[in-house]
């Protein structure tokens, strides 16, 4: 059976491209699922706005 491995307490997750809309979904469920996330967008492709939706439904 395979080992299943543990996420550790205080790692922090590094989403590229978190403004756009695959990543703005990701970063939303990661911060639900109680973790710490960075975002790093060059805002080319995508929108400041969906970071602020995505910082009010995520708390």
């Amino acid at each position: 059976m395979p080992r299943r491995r543990k996420f550790r307490e205080n790692i922090m997750i590094l989403v590229t491209g978190g403004a756009g809309y695959i990543g703005a979904h990701i970063t939303l469920q990661l911060l639900e699922s109680g973790r710490d996330v960075v975002v790093l967008d060059n805002l080319c492709n995508s929108s400041r706005d969906a970071l602020g939706r995505v910082e009010r439904l995520g708390g």
